[in-house]
């Protein structure tokens, strides 16, 4: 999914403005759920000013399908269950609806992860529309926020790129997108994927590009092979934890004299991650523990941005689950 915009919400002039702007957004789209979103966009929202100091509000898109979603770092919510009752509030002049109406509709799907006890604490609250693939799912949240970074993700039939150029900004975008492009031009064959990185460390050099760190991998029914260069964490599920791969074998465009390769064999619901930089390797794995397997890989990954990533730097995510 590609996340296509993004609200700060501290002020009700903010929650005016989000509201104004999604809808002429959709609006052009011609979106059936026009009407649905911005309510869900108000209720999220006035939520954000009600209980915490203020959080985003994000609108994240496949295709023709949508989702919404809230994030915020207040104290979160005490009493999950009880929150998407009918009639339940905790604030003044409050009815106590707006989570229990958006979570009992027919054509989207509410999660909701939150946290009190932690000194992040916060919550992240995903309204999807029903349909939305969730077998691979890639976002990247941008150096400080702006709209040009390095971070790549690309797909060629059952072949899967992921990557990071080095630095930020206009060049950094550049070189990513020639990148993809190489990719979807000369990659032909896994069994060939040394020579493809050795053909792109020299296409690199001569246009002269950023260098990189990447990741190519093949899914075939619920197997995965992965090969990598440079500095990129595989995080694999194993029941009720996740445990660590890397590659550290030089960076493309530089020098580099081998590629790693990883096998994996998913089961039903096991998701396989990988992170770029920006996410620390303890907090990830502590916090990927915490989740567990319960939350879908949207929702997996919007929190993994929100309460790891660190603001000095842009990341990716891409995460397989198997189906």
């Amino acid at each position: 999914m590609n996340i296509v915009k993004k609200y700060t919400i501290k002020t009700s002039a903010g929650v005016v403005f989000a509201k104004v702007d999604i809808k002429n957004f959709l609006k052009r789209d011609n979106y059936e759920f026009i009407d649905f979103l911005v309510f869900v966009l108000m209720e999220l929202s006035t939520n954000l000013l009600k209980y915490t100091d203020g959080g985003s509000i994000w609108l994240l898109r496949e295709d023709n399908k949508y989702a919404l979603v809230s994030l915020d770092k207040g104290k979160g919510i005490e009493n999950l269950s009880s929150a998407l009752m009918s009639g339940y509030t905790t604030a003044d002049n409050s009815l106590g609806l707006g989570l229990y109406q958006i979570a009992n509709n027919s054509f989207f799907n509410m999660q909701i992860y939150t946290q009190t006890k932690l000194s992040d604490s916060g919550t992240v609250v995903l309204v999807s529309q029903k349909g939305i693939d969730e077998n691979v799912v890639y976002f990247t949240k941008t150096y400080m926020d702006l709209e040009q970074n390095g971070d790549y993700f690309q797909n060629k039939g059952n072949y899967f790129l992921f990557g990071d150029v080095s630095g930020h900004g206009v060049k950094a975008q550049k070189s990513a997108v020639k990148i993809k492009k190489f990719f979807l031009d000369k990659f032909v064959s896994f069994s060939l994927v040394k020579s493809f990185f050795q053909d792109l460390e020299k296409y690199l050099k001569c246009h002269h590009l950023r260098s990189t760190v990447s990741a190519i991998a093949e899914k075939n029914s619920n197997k995965i092979e992965v090969t990598g260069v440079g500095n990129l964490n595989i995080w694999i599920q194993e029941s009720d934890t996740f445990h660590l791969k890397t590659f550290r074998d030089g960076i493309v465009g530089e020098v580099f004299d081998e590629v790693t390769t990883h096998s994996f064999e998913l089961y039903k619901q096991q998701k396989l991650i990988f992170t770029t930089d920006g996410l620390t390797t303890r907090d990830t794995s502590e916090f990927l523990s915490a989740l567990k397997h319960n939350y879908s890989p949207i929702m997996l990954n919007l929190c993994m941005l929100h309460f790891l990533s660190s603001e000095l730097d842009d990341n990716s995510i891409l995460i397989f689950e198997e189906i």
